[in-house]
C-alpha cells in the first residue's frame, strides 16, 4: 500500500496532466511555448566560452579619479554581463576598496546571476578581495580586475 505522500504526488501529477491537456485543447499555449518555459536559463556553450570585449564607462564623479563607474562584457554583439560601482572606501592606513554589483545574463537576456564584488586596489589595478552572491549561480568570472586610476 502506498503512503499518503505518494498518493498526493500521484494526484498532483494527474491534475497537472489534466490542466496541460486542457490548455493544449483550448489553445492557451503550444508545445513550443511549453518547451521554452522549461528551457534552462544559461548561456549557451558557444557564447559562454568567449568574451570578445569589455567596455568600461565613466558616468560618475569616479571618472575624475580615473576609475570607471560601469562596465559591460560582450560576446560578439550580445551583452552577457554588466557591472556598476556602488561604493568606494578610502582607507588612510590601508588599501582602498571598490564595491561593484555585477549581473550576468543568459543568451535570452534573462538574469542568471547577481552578486557583489569587493576589489582591493592600488597602483592602477583593482583585484578581487571577496565576492558575495546575491542571487543565482555564477558560472564564470568576467570582471576579474577593475581599472583604478593612473598607476
Amino acid at each position: 500500500m502506498s503512503s499518503n505522500k505518494e498518493k498526493i504526488i500521484i494526484f498532483l501529477s494527474l491534475v497537472a496532466t489534466i490542466i496541460t491537456i486542457f490548455c493544449f485543447i483550448t489553445g492557451l499555449f503550444s508545445i513550443q511555448e511549453l518547451f521554452n518555459f522549461f528551457k534552462p536559463n544559461h548561456i549557451s556553450l558557444h557564447k559562454i566560452n568567449e568574451i570578445t570585449n569589455i567596455q568600461y564607462e565613466n558616468k560618475s564623479i569616479l571618472s575624475a579619479l580615473g576609475i570607471p563607474s560601469n562596465a559591460k562584457a560582450f560576446s560578439g554583439q550580445m551583452m552577457v554581463a554588466e557591472a556598476e560601482v556602488i561604493g568606494i572606501t578610502e582607507a588612510h592606513t590601508g588599501p582602498n576598496r571598490l564595491e561593484v554589483i555585477e549581473i550576468h545574463y543568459s543568451d535570452r537576456h534573462q538574469v542568471i546571476y547577481r552578486g557583489k564584488i569587493v576589489y582591493r586596489f592600488s597602483f592602477g589595478l583593482a583585484t578581487i578581495e571577496r565576492e558575495v552572491p546575491i542571487e543565482g549561480k555564477k558560472t564564470r568570472h568576467i570582471f576579474t580586475t577593475w581599472p583604478s586610476g593612473v598607476p
